[in-house]
């Protein structure tokens, strides 16, 4: 049985300011509510990068270096935190301006 993950963000650092994103493959071996969030270092939530129900699958995700007003968030280290059936996995990414 395949199991659900979550890749490493990529590419890492990125640099929003000059139009880079990063992109966070999930694979879910079963359908459910799929989320992810960004949060900076003090554990405050900047972004929803997506919050839907998937099928089981293979899917891909960008994050902007935008926070959820729209503004690019500051140079730093983010989480990136995947929740999912099977899934609950936090990855670090860096933003660069």
């Amino acid at each position: 049985m395949e199991q659900a993950s979550a890749g490493l963000p990529y590419p890492n650092p990125f640099w929003p300011a000059l139009g880079g994103a990063t992109h966070i493959d999930v694979s879910l071996a079963q359908a459910g509510g799929l989320t992810l969030r960004a949060y900076d270092v003090t554990g405050v939530l900047v972004r929803t990068i997506a919050a839907q129900d998937c099928p089981n699958g293979k899917f891909s995700f960008s994050w902007d270096g935008r926070n959820d007003a729209g503004q690019l968030v500051a140079t730093g280290i983010y989480f990136i935190l995947v929740q999912a059936p099977g899934v609950k996995e936090t990855k670090l990414v860096g933003v660069l301006k």
